[in-house]
């Protein structure tokens, strides 16, 4: 978590994600605003994460699980 501090995060407002980060980050001694949030869709989110627009995204299955399919079809 120390590695997201000044980082700019994608998450879904108000979601089980969001409450994860902030979990997350209050776990391990820091806050959410030592993160910069963005506030995205899933359908955004993927394409921000995947062009380095975001330096990280917290997201739930089945969004992980196609962004996963999803570079693995890339990398071939």
């Amino acid at each position: 978590m120390a590695d997201l501090k000044g980082r700019t995060v994608a998450v879904g407002r108000g979601t089980s994600s969001h409450n994860l980060l902030v979990t997350a980050l209050e776990k391990a001694g820091h806050s959410v605003f030592d993160v910069k949030p963005a506030y995205l869709l899933p359908s955004d989110a993927g394409p921000a994460f995947a062009n380095g627009s975001v330096d990280a995204w917290v997201i739930w299955d089945p969004y992980l699980a196609l962004a996963q399919a999803q570079n693995d079809t890339e990398a071939e």
